[in-house]
């Protein structure tokens, strides 16, 4: 896991993220030279010592843009020109739900990381939306296998029990649900009200 020593300022930011060194592991190769293959594989693995390496790396960004990008896009590669739009939706839509991660996490964690380690980590965690591309059922398991990777790296990188990771899931998916009924319930209040006015001033 993370080490603690390394939350005492209130977080990790990135500039003072835990640098790996040529003695830092993970199988047979180094921290240094792990490319996103490399931890796609693991993350498809379920390897809790991976998320918790992106987490910490800030050098995984990049990889981590790339690797959801090219998910999206080869899971949405039958929209045809939908895909050109719907690959930076996603891509907004996992910004948002890595910054509600973040929030959620701290119910349950006394552990404090910063918002783009967060990123990171859901960006890596998206790599099963590439299954869309298997017509019917790729969908179907894309997200089932997203939602697995999701608890458990929140589980790893946030060093809380499974219960709690799950938790932290459950509450963050409702989070947009409820978001968007207050949002539905505003706009129709006011247009009621602005209706009602209208009626008012007619009679």
């Amino acid at each position: 896991m993370i080490n603690d020593q390394d939350q005492s300022a209130g977080g990790v930011p990135d500039g003072g993220a835990v640098q790996p060194t040529a003695s830092d592991h993970v199988g047979t190769t180094t921290v240094l030279s792990r490319t996103a293959v490399d931890r796609v594989k693991d993350v498809l693995s379920f390897k809790e010592e991976v998320f918790e390496e992106i987490a910490t790396d800030p050098r995984a960004m990049s990889q981590g843009l790339g690797v959801a990008t090219i998910a999206y896009f080869v899971g949405d590669i039958w929209f045809v020109f939908g895909v050109l739009l719907s690959v930076p939706l996603t891509l907004i839509s996992t910004a948002i739900l890595a910054g509600i991660y973040s929030l959620v996490a701290r119910l349950y964690s006394k552990r404090v990381l910063p918002y783009t380690a967060w990123l990171r980590v859901t960006m890596f965690a998206t790599t099963p939306f590439a299954f869309g591309i298997v017509p019917l059922v790729g969908d179907f398991a894309g997200w089932v296998y997203f939602v697995l990777l999701m608890v458990v790296s929140i589980r790893a990188v946030a060093n809380i029990p499974l219960g709690a990771a799950i938790a932290v899931f459950l509450i963050a998916a409702l989070v947009p649900f409820v978001l968007a009924a207050v949002v539905a319930m505003t706009v129709g209040l006011t247009f009621l009200g602005g209706l009602f006015s209208l009626l008012q001033s007619g009679l």
